[in-house]
């Protein structure tokens, strides 16, 4: 266990370095949006929905999380085991550290310029159907946003799913790209590519909306949502850990 914090500590100091310069550019982003807001002549109804930003962000960080780590594991001689619990509990503690910061930013936000969560957009019936964006109906059609202590924890708890969800993702990619070699980690980083471009760009990169497209699970409650992303996080760790525990530090499969 001891070695998997360290793994874990060391996969943390080198993610939250670039998950503060991500923030640091969201804060600066939305401040200069709030400021055009007041010095302009019309409102903004900003549809930023940062967390797909972040989203975008984690599955990078993800991909990246085996590079270099796991040849500084080998050669300190931690083992293939000590070192996937480290990776693993890195991705949870990230997990369960943003959705807070997600959360408290966006709020913030909404003091001066109304930009519902995704959790809002999908889960609130007075927000998913919101319409109008002149000032003179300003009043009329923005609903407020769900500040009850039962919608915040639900907002983190999908937040939560999610952004493991990504992260295991990534790095079960980044595992399958370690090991192939060549022509063929050339195509398969051409195949995902194409498939995470083309959902981009139909706006379904939230893990639930690429569950519901792949295996066409009904994610119209979140608590559906959470608990498949939960579900398909945990059998994607158990995945991993089958594909690592036969790699050696140069990608190739071992016998050990």
């Amino acid at each position: 266990m001891k070695n998997s914090l360290k793994i874990c500590k060391y996969q943390l100091s080198k993610s939250l370095k670039v998950i503060g310069i991500y923030y640091g550019i969201i804060c600066v982003l939305l401040m200069v949006l709030v400021i055009l807001d007041r010095t302009s002549n019309f409102t903004i109804f900003n549809q930023l929905y940062s967390e797909y930003y972040t989203i975008i962000l984690l599955f990078i960080l993800g991909l990246g999380a085996i590079k270099k780590s796991f040849n500084f594991a080998q050669g300190n001689n931690v083992s293939r085991k000590s070192y996937y619990k480290g990776v693993i509990l890195h991705i949870f503690r990230i997990s369960a550290l943003l959705p807070p910061i997600e959360i408290i930013i966006n709020r913030i936000y909404n003091l001066y310029i109304y930009n519902p969560m995704i959790f809002d957009r999908l889960y609130d019936e007075n927000v998913k159907y919101r319409v109008g964006y002149s000032r003179d109906i300003i009043v009329s059609c923005i609903p407020s946003l769900d500040n009850s202590v039962s919608g915040l924890v639900s907002n983190y708890l999908f937040l939560f799913s999610s952004f493991l969800f990504i992260l295991i993702i990534g790095f079960l990619i980044s595992i399958i790209m370690y090991k192939l070699k060549g022509v063929s980690r050339v195509v398969f980083s051409i195949i995902i590519g194409f498939i995470f471009i083309n959902r981009y760009f139909t706006a379904d990169i939230l893990p639930a909306d690429l569950i519901n497209y792949l295996l066409k699970i009904d994610i119209s409650k979140s608590y559906n949502a959470v608990i498949t992303n939960l579900v398909i996080s945990i059998i994607i760790i158990v995945c991993g850990y089958l594909l690592l525990r036969r790699t050696d530090a140069t990608g190739y499969k071992t016998n050990g």
